[in-house]
């Protein structure tokens, strides 16, 4: 059975926004994800800083949206990670938050996300899926690519799918304005104190990446359905052909015709047809042959009632062919085993019909009668056979 497969690609926005600049570029990513029809959410990572310092550094309300647990980031087809930067790497929120647990009856708070994912990676449960990443940084060269370097050794690691952004907008280009985003991923500044927002050339930016980004996973999507509906066609073709029976083939009564032949055979004289007419030896023999060939096909059952049947038509065609050749017949000469030939005639009487069946069938030292008038070529003086005596025994030599 196919894994139900979704007719929309999936894609998780993972994001840690300490002043909402990333979370800014992450509504702007979502909104083209789903346009161009990429079912797309965000997830944020827990602050591991206390409220007192939060309150400090000025720091806003965290986003309303959930919280992402790190068996959730198998779920989607891809992912795409904004990432502030810390001193031109990750920042300690990405690769590890805050849960609660006890050690020594001391209550401790710690959340692993990035760092928690070894189960994950023993599984290879992210290994095909697409990645993405955007940033934040507070000057022009507060360390955007490095951070995405950084970022790529986790995704090698998983089998990620790396997809960098490359510069597919022209506004990377553009040196008279500040403009964050670099060939890694769509970005933007915010000063040291957080007070720039992101602008409209770098939210153009974000959407841009989003729509390439739509792009190859659609792509992707489409080729993964298509394999599943294949598949799953050539699964029930190969049941629905197993399943079909073949027709039954027509079922011949052997013993049922093999005891009509036999009757046939009985009901008439030996040599002679059921109106009187003379049957030649050879035909009658044929026929008896064939009705023990068809009495061999029969069941076990009824085999030894035709072969008995089939025995005492032979014996009266042989008991015929002798009173019919019981005229005037010539000599004629059979060779012993020794090479001598003797006289014998063909109406003499032969014990048995068992053996009158062997001498017509098998011709048993018994030679074909010649007619009248004319020589059998078993007149002719037969060669003598050479005696030849092996190393291991004697023998006869043609």
């Amino acid at each position: 059975m196919q894994e139900e497969i979704s007719r929309r690609p999936k894609v998780y926005i993972v994001i840690y926004s300490l002043y909402h600049h990333i979370y800014k570029l992450s509504l702007a990513i979502r909104e083209e994800l789903e346009v161009c029809g990429i079912d797309a959410q965000i997830f944020q990572v827990p602050e591991t800083l206390s409220d007192q310092v939060l309150e400090k550094m000025h720091a806003p309300a965290k986003p309303d949206v959930p919280v992402i647990q790190v068996n959730q980031l198998a779920e989607p087809d891809g992912l795409m990670f904004g990432i502030p930067t810390r001193f031109g790497i990750f920042p300690a929120q990405m690769k590890e938050g805050r849960i609660e647990y006890f050690f020594r009856s001391h209550k401790k708070d710690v959340y692993r996300l990035l760092d928690a994912s070894g189960q994950l990676w023993a599984k290879g449960s992210l290994a095909g899926k697409f990645a993405a990443t955007f940033f934040s940084t507070a000057s022009q060269h507060g360390g955007q690519e490095t951070t995405a370097l950084h970022a790529v050794t986790y995704f090698a690691h998983h089998g990620l799918l790396y997809v960098p952004f490359g510069f597919a907008n022209a506004s990377l280009f553009d040196n008279n304005d500040v403009v964050g985003g670099s060939a890694y991923g769509a970005g933007t500044i915010t000063n040291g104190d957080g007070s720039r927002q992101p602008s409209e050339q770098e939210l153009d930016i974000a959407k841009n990446q989003a729509a390439n980004f739509a792009k190859i996973l659609n792509q992707y999507h489409r080729g993964k359905l298509a394999i599943a509906v294949t598949t799953s066609t050539n699964a029930t073709t190969t049941t629905t052909t197993t399943s079909a029976a073949p027709a039954p083939a027509p079922v011949v009564n052997l013993s049922e015709e093999g005891t009509k032949n036999d009757a046939a055979m009985n009901a008439s004289a030996p040599g002679d047809t059921a109106t009187g007419t003379v049957v030649a030896p050879a035909a009658v023999a044929a026929t008896a042959g064939t009705a023990a060939a068809v009495a061999s096909k029969k069941n076990p059952a009824s085999i030894g009632a035709d072969s008995d049947a089939s025995i005492r038509s032979l014996k009266a065609v042989s008991t015929q062919n002798q009173i019919n050749n019981n005229r005037d017949m010539p000599l004629i000469t059979t060779t012993s085993p020794e090479g001598l030939t003797e006289p014998q005639r063909t109406n003499e009487t032969i014990e048995g019909a068992d053996s009158d069946i062997r001498r017509t069938n098998v011709g048993t030292g018994s030679a074909a009668t010649a007619p009248p008038g004319q020589r059998s070529s078993a007149q002719v003086k037969p060669k003598k056979k050479k005696k030849f005596l092996f190393c291991c025994g004697g023998g006869d030599l043609d």
